[in-house]
């Protein structure tokens, strides 16, 4: 579905982006993954994807790295077909207790990484006419949540600029839409304790929580022309959660 795609997906060192990245290179596309680590991530190194895998290490909160890297996938391919914003970082405590640098981090690496991507790939995407740009939020974002404040007002945000870009790049081919997950079968949510997880899922239709592939496939459906009239959009993957 995806061959001969150029595909930039933030935050694929594990959980969510690396699913994400995988599914792209399973549908036959040249994947860019941006991420901090600085070890080869195993699982998309495999041998049948190794020509079409390039890993760049880096912070996405670094204006000069965020460039190169686009660069670097214009240069290799001449294109961007899709842009993927997955990294994302939480620091969760009550309102009342939460530091000023703890709601600095979280919107530094939420928000500011998700709009310098954009902005990296949007004069890419005017040029060629085309591009498809998925921006990862959350319920909380749409909702907000007890002791989230940092990590839902930096969802919150991208949710509008999501529909900012969708409103004054539509004319020029291009889409941008959002995932809004709750919890979903990660490592991210190991440490969450089962008293602020169980009360969500008794809320939820299915009464569990997602799947990474759950993720990924509504990320390539976005990706692809099946969404072909869908921008500006929220799309919530809560398993039918009562808001």
């Amino acid at each position: 579905m995806f061959t001969g795609k150029t595909v930039v997906v933030t935050g694929v060192s594990k959980g969510i982006g690396k699913g994400i990245a995988l599914a792209f290179l399973q549908g036959g596309a040249r994947v860019y993954g941006l991420c901090r680590t600085q070890t080869p991530i195993t699982e998309l190194h495999q041998p049948e994807y190794e020509a079409r895998f390039v890993q760049q290490s880096g912070n996405i909160i670094d204006c000069e790295f965020v460039n190169a890297a686009i660069r670097r996938a214009v240069n290799d391919t001449g294109r961007v077909d899709v842009l993927v914003n997955n990294a994302g970082v939480t620091q969760d405590s009550l309102f009342s207790q939460m530091s000023y640098d703890a709601f600095h981090d979280v919107l530094d690496i939420n928000f500011k990484g998700t709009l310098q991507c954009c902005q990296a790939v949007l004069p890419v995407m005017t040029k060629q006419s085309a591009g498809k740009i998925i921006n990862m939020v959350s319920q909380s974002g749409i909702s907000g949540r007890e002791g989230q404040a940092n990590y839902a007002t930096s969802k919150g945000a991208i949710i509008g600029l999501t529909r900012t870009i969708a409103r004054q790049y539509g004319h020029c081919g291009i889409y941008c839409n959002a995932l809004a997950p709750t919890f979903i079968a990660t490592d991210m949510i190991d440490d969450i304790p089962a008293s602020i997880i169980n009360p969500v899922l008794k809320h939820t239709a299915l009464g569990r929580v997602g799947s990474v592939k759950e993720i990924a496939d509504a990320t390539l459906y976005l990706a692809s022309s099946a969404s072909n009239y869908q921008t500006g959009n929220v799309l919530r993957l809560d398993g039918g959660l009562a808001v």
